[in-house]
């Protein structure tokens, strides 16, 4: 695989050249045909007057960039990140095929350069052809201005930010593969196929994106087979943020991929839509096992970006309102960038400079006693038990009584040891004033989870109800959207289900929502109190009036609540509003990523005695938001989780180590589970090992795998929890995890005694000798080509048998056998094979390449004459031909028996003499002792021989 995509790198540099040397020439031709003027020049705003055709899908309209980028650069300096183009006509746009019919886009990015890695692009840079010295990354043509919706009251103008950011996010997302579980390179988290470009460059309508803005959907999983659209498009999903180099590979979740073969992955984003399929979960490390790393990572990416914005226009139609709707748009996209990113980039431009988005200090929270161990829920438990009145309540102040009373009830319900508390806690309650709606309706919720009868109190709160199926605080007082849910969750508290109050009421918070999506406290100003009480009474009626878009949208603007701690709030975030988010996110099942950053935010601020900020009401709430994220099984394992030993892989074959570390994040233990290792995807045919454990609430497990590695190919180590999905648990998206161990390049030749074979081990002269090496290769690198010598030796000598060539797989070993007459003798001998003898394979050790078995060859009795070529030896080489021309040509006898050798001739042959080879000299040699050796030269004189 890395060398296709290494042939495929260096054909596309070779097909770039060739379309530079294309471009310059077609440039020279379309030049006379457009033109383009800088007509105005505000801080913040090029007017470009242009003649020609700027439409996405021609040539002339790809040339025309460069000539209007050209313009504004030679009014402005080459320091832009992004140019942004709006018209001021129509032009035709980029072309998709979605769903197999093709469909104009609302904008299009153009790239012109990419330096990041483990993105899906290859690295290019076409700058300098667009007037940047490799400044320049892309260009945003928005299209026509008046088309656009430009003002920000208006609920459609959300419609131009998701396309001005839906567009920027093409310079980064939507390009990358993964690494499937059978080994193969997969593009199926692909959809949206660009016409012009002939490729995929969105996220595949079956991914569930979260709702990103470069399509997909977000997923919810019904659990029968089924799967339904939520938001969509409408965030950075976590794993365009990866890509954007804005967050870490650890930020990144399971992705649920639905396969079915029947519905196309290029439709557009849907909400409410519900199909059929099977789910299967890309990791991040999928991706990356296909892509490589992310580089430069998330701590060293750019994260401020500066852009060049321009207008254009035809002769004459110069409309100055159209600047203004162009700066209003940016201007408000550059806050939507910053949310959309969670304040982890800005982009600017000129005129604001390049600045850090404000922060809000927010209000002055009580300090914590930092706990010096994990925090617990059994310990805020027991704060509250230990914190009650002796009456019964619970209170921060003498005016929260009913309140803290009431979150006190709620959150120790679900734990025997405050049965008492419970009790307690609700006859002191039965006795509270219901003077205002608020205290009414949490003693009505209180009594309706006691089995109280309730009836009377629920008679009083209908009654308050207005006209317009709202409540306020006080009866005939105006209604308002924070009274009306609270009534609302009491009444489903108490079980009460009248369609004809409870339908006004749900639709009188509907249409309450805020253009953000929010609900506010009667101030216009959204609020997370007011939202998340809204969000938990839709909850309970979902099925008596259709708010699921209101829904989505009041999800959409909480989510984009949380800070980067992990926490939310209307300022700086806090634990009573995280709690609260936290509480209603998990009633509508939010994202695994989402949900633990809120219970880690709230985990860590919990004091040593186990209370938050000693306060009864935010103590209550954070028990309960702990119990509400963590009362289900939810078993986990991360990349983080799995070790390896050793961490370097150096020789092989080796037995691999593999640690893991499976928690269970609910609070439900697990009696039985299983936890699998397979080696090369979650297959049935690929497990290693597995091992049945028990997992305690809020606990973890230490387990120890064993695989063994015989290549040197990088393994891909999938530890699967509950593989089967045999368990019922809060989420699986975090059941499998996956370490790609990756064998580093060595090799390490190795012949052993053990390895090599001589028979028979007794011999007589000139009797076949068979000999068979095994030569390894311990290494984790093929080895190519390796030199193998055999060899007889003895005291001081040594003496060439034969040598070979051979490939050695990494981790694999080649056998050579061989047939040696015995032309030796003596009882000393040793026949040795060395692998590499001139050492020019750099290796882990030089010290195991040669192996030796002695051999004893008995003399003979008559002699045996030998040479090799090895002993010829020429007076002049190259030598003349023709009459002029003349060499001696030497040769080195040797009479390797017992006895001597008489009056034998030695023939020169110019050629081989089987094949036609014709006798060029001859020498006699009248004796040749037993052991000994002699030099015969012939002179080749004339040398009229060529062949």
């Amino acid at each position: 695989m890395k060398g296709d995509k290494s042939f495929g790198l260096r054909l596309f540099r070779l097909i770039v050249l060739v379309h530079i040397i294309f471009t310059a020439i077609s440039l020279s031709v379309s030049a006379q045909d457009f033109s383009a003027v800088t007509i105005k020049d505000e801080i913040d705003l090029s007017v470009i007057e242009v003649i020609g055709d700027y439409d996405a899908n021609t040539q002339e309209g790809n040339e025309a960039q460069k000539i209007i980028a050209g313009e504004f650069y030679n009014t402005h300096p080459d320091d832009y990140d992004f140019l942004v183009i709006f018209t001021g006509f129509d032009i035709e746009m980029l072309t998709l095929m979605i769903d197999g019919e093709p469909v104009e886009a609302d904008g299009f990015y153009s790239p012109i350069q990419n330096n990041a890695e483990g993105i899906g692009n290859e690295i290019f840079d076409y700058s300098l052809q667009y007037g940047s010295n490799g400044k320049l990354q892309g260009i945003i043509t928005m299209g026509d201005i008046d088309q656009k919706i430009a003002d920000p009251l208006d609920p459609k103008f959300k419609n131009t930010m998701e396309v001005l950011s839906h567009e920027l996010l093409h310079r980064w997302s939507g390009k990358v593969n993964f690494f499937d579980t059978n080994g193969s390179y997969n593009d199926a988290l692909l959809g949206g196929y660009q016409i012009a470009s002939n490729e995929y460059a969105h996220w595949s309508f079956l991914l569930d994106t979260d709702g990103s803005i470069l399509y997909g959907n977000d997923w919810y999983d019904n659990g029968n087979g089924t799967f339904t659209s939520m938001a969509a498009r409408k965030y950075y999903s976590p794993l365009d943020l990866y890509l954007m180099g804005f967050v870490d590979k650890s930020d990144v979740p399971p992705m649920l991929l639905i396969e079915n073969a029947s519905e196309s992955r290029e439709k557009l984003p849907m909400t409410g839509v519900t199909i059929e399929g099977d789910a299967r979960y890309v990791s991040i490390d999928d991706i990356i096992a296909a892509e490589g790393k992310r580089v430069p990572g998330h701590q060293s990416s750019q994260k401020q970006f500066k852009i060049g914005i321009m207008l254009l226009t035809r002769p004459g139609s110069f409309q100055e309102s159209e600047v203004h709707d162009v700066q209003t748009v940016i201007k408000q996209w550059t806050m939507w960038f910053s949310a959309l990113t969670d304040g982890r980039a800005i982009v600017y431009y000129d005129g604001i400079g390049e600045i850090d988005l404000p922060e809000n200090p927010g209000t002055e929270l009580p300090p914590v006693d930092p706990r010096d161990v994990p925090a617990e829920i059994e310990d805020g438990v027991s704060w509250l038990v230990a914190n009650q009145k002796e009456d019964g309540n619970w209170k921060d102040d003498n005016s929260s009584s009913v309140r803290d009373t009431a979150a006190a009830i709620y959150a120790l319900n679900d734990f025997t040891i405050a049965i008492q508390n419970v009790s307690s806690g609700v006859a002191w309650m039965d006795s509270a004033s219901t003077a205002s709606l608020d205290h009414l309706s949490k003693k009505t919720a209180v009594m309706g989870i006691a089995g109280s009868d309730t009836s009377l109190l629920v008679s009083e709160i209908v009654e308050k109800q207005n006209p317009d199926g709202g409540w306020g605080s006080e009866r005939f007082y105006l209604s308002g959207s924070l009274d009306t849910a609270v009534a609302l969750e009491c009444l489903a508290a108490a079980g009460y289900a009248e369609n004809a109050v409870i339908q006004p009421a749900m639709a009188y918070l509907r249409d309450r929502q805020n253009i953000n999506g929010g609900w506010d406290m009667d101030d216009g100003v959204s609020s997370i109190q007011t939202t998340t009480a809204v969000l938990s009474a839709f909850s309970n009626y979902l099925n008596v009036i259709d708010v699921e878009e209101q829904v989505q949208e009041g999800l959409a603007w909480l989510r984009n609540r949380q800070n980067g701690d992990g926490g939310f709030g209307n300022e700086s975030s806090s634990v009573y509003e995280t709690a609260e988010a936290l509480i209603v996110l998990k009633k509508y099942d939010a994202s695994f990523n989402i949900a633990n950053s809120a219970l880690d935010y709230i985990k860590a601020h919990q004091s040593q005695n186990g209370s938050w900020h000693e306060s009864a009401h935010q103590t209550a709430l954070s028990v309960s938001a702990m119990y509400a994220a963590m009362r289900e099984t939810d078993l986990y394992i991360s990349t983080g989780d799995i070790s390896v030993i050793p961490e370097s892989i150096t020789q092989l074959p080796v037995d691999l180590q593999v640690n893991a570390t499976i928690r269970n994040l609910g609070l439900t233990e697990v009696e039985q589970v299983t936890v699998a290792l397979y080696d090369g995807g979650v297959a049935e045919e690929r497990k290693v090992s597995e091992q049945m454990v028990s997992v305690g609430g809020n606990s973890f497990v230490d387990l120890t795998f064993t695989v063994t590695v015989t290549d040197g190919n990088p393994h891909l180590l999938y530890i699967a929890v509950d593989p089967e999905g045999l368990l019922t648990e809060a989420g699986t998206l975090n059941n499998t995890a996956l370490k790609i161990v990756y064998p580093e390049g060595t090799k390490d030749l190795e012949i052993l005694e053990s390895d090599l074979t001589v028979s028979p081990a007794i011999a007589d002269m000139l009797d076949p000798v068979s000999i068979t090496a095994t030569v390894r290769n311990n290494g984790t690198s093929d080895a190519f080509a390796v030199p193998l010598k055999f060899s007889v030796e003895t005291a001081g000598e040594s003496y060439l048998i034969a040598a070979t060539n051979m490939d050695i797989p990494a981790g694999g070993s080649v056998s050579h056998e061989l047939i040696w007459d015995a032309d030796r003798s003596g009882d000393d001998l040793l026949i040795s094979v060395q692998a590499d003898p001139n050492n020019t394979i750099s290796e882990l050790s030089e010290t195991n390449n040669k192996a030796s078995l002695p051999i004893v060859v008995h003399p003979s009795t008559k002699a045996n004459l030998t040479l090799s070529y090895q002993d010829i030896a020429f007076s002049s080489d190259p030598a003349d031909e023709g009459g002029r021309g003349s060499v001696d040509i030497s040769v080195v006898i040797r009479n390797n028996c017992a006895s001597a050798a008489e009056n034998f001739r030695v023939l020169f042959y110019g050629g081989i003499p089987d094949l036609g080879g014709e006798v060029i000299g001859t020498q006699t040699v009248a004796f040749l002792g037993a052991g000994e050796s002699i030099t015969v030269v012939n002179q080749w004189a004339p040398i009229d021989y060529i062949r």
